[in-house]
């Protein structure tokens, strides 16, 4: 048995906190000893607050309570999501011996590329030698795992492991049994998820009786909002919700129509739902969802309202029925697990050995 320490770090609806979390209960499944050191305010998300029970909550950690929380769980192993290490700027130098440790790379903001042009010349100075510290780098897709090739000295220690999901943890597809079409997005309001595309394509398509639903927060917030009112569009922003998958499973169609995305988590929870999905056509998204959802042209509004149409209409339902068994087959956390398990006996016994 090997004891690890996984760490993350919470902000926002805490999404890279949440898989964190998942991952330790799925190591934990696994028959590993975890231990786990969270920092950051305490979130309502249902699927953290069952970890964080039991868990290490530091609010705002100086350097010496990071390694004292690391040295009290007496790790073999570390495992800590990359954008935590950034906002520590690196494990605390004061440690007399740091375990092997497993960075997870779970967007392509952390390395540079969604920032303002200040952030993203200070980012792209120090994600080189940050990555390079870390003994192993687990990326969750193809794409994120060529980013960080880029900028390290030894891409040989790079490995490409998905996010996972718990499909027992959520309900099941049942719309209102009304004339109204409900349409909804969960994330955070961030310019490149593109929201000004969804609500220009509402406002095209050939029903009035459309009710959009806006799940998340963030920068955009007021600006989405003013344009939704302007086209005077039935739209809802909820904000933040702890558990927003009863309204995904009230809704008849999820849509993302994002510019970029790393692992879309929102595609899998649509996916063991069972809602249909319309999303833009790239890379992140493709990764989860393969075939099983309508995709339209990234940036075409016009394209959009197409794809909206197709599914609210029902024509477009054999592209989704098999959704929900490619996401349980390639992406459940039992199905995953085991090439963590794999890559932590390995490190652990380099560790050994030396």
């Amino acid at each position: 048995m090997v004891r690890l320490t996984v760490m993350a770090h919470i902000t926002g609806q805490g999404g890279v906190a949440v898989k964190t979390a998942e991952l330790a209960k799925a190591l934990d499944d696994a028959g590993h000893e975890v231990q786990e050191v969270y920092f950051g305010q305490r979130p309502e998300h249902p699927h953290l607050k069952e970890r964080l029970a039991g868990a290490m909550v530091l609010a705002r950690p100086t350097p010496k309570e990071m390694s004292m929380a690391i040295t009290e769980t007496e790790p073999d192993i570390i495992i800590i999501a990359y954008s935590t290490l950034m906002a520590m700027g690196g494990l605390p130098s004061n440690m007399t011996k740091r375990p092997p440790t497993i960075g997870v790379v779970h967007g392509q903001g952390v390395l540079f590329s969604t920032h303002p042009p200040v952030r993203k010349t200070m980012l792209t100075k120090i994600s080189g030698p940050l990555l390079d510290s870390l003994d192993r780098i687990v990326c969750i897709n193809e794409y994120l795992a060529d980013l960080v090739m880029e900028r390290i000295s030894s891409p040989d220690k790079v490995e490409v492991i998905p996010n996972g999901i718990f499909p027992d943890a959520y309900p099941s597809w049942k719309p209102k049994d009304d004339r109204t079409k409900r349409i909804v997005f969960a994330g955070s309001l961030q310019p490149e998820k593109r929201l000004d595309l969804l609500l220009e394509a509402v406002t095209d398509l050939n029903t009035d009786d459309v009710a959009l639903t806006i799940i998340g927060d963030g920068p955009m917030m007021a600006e989405w909002k003013e344009l939704a009112s302007r086209k005077d569009i039935n739209c809802e922003f909820t904000g933040w919700i702890s558990d927003p998958s009863e309204t995904i499973a009230g809704s008849d169609l999820l849509v993302l129509p994002s510019d970029s995305e790393g692992f879309p988590s929102i595609l899998m929870e649509a996916a063991v739902i069972g809602i249909p999905v319309v999303a833009s056509d790239i890379d992140g998204n493709r990764a989860v969802l393969g075939s099983n959802a309508i995709y339209f042209e990234p940036g075409d509004p016009a394209d959009l309202t197409s794809k909206l149409e197709q599914v609210l209409d029902g024509t477009a339902k054999d592209h989704i029925d098999n959704a929900r068994d490619h996401v349980i087959s390639n992406f459940q956390w039992s199905n995953i697990i085991d090439r963590y398990s794999s890559l932590i006996d390995h490190l652990k016994e380099a560790s050994d050995d030396r």
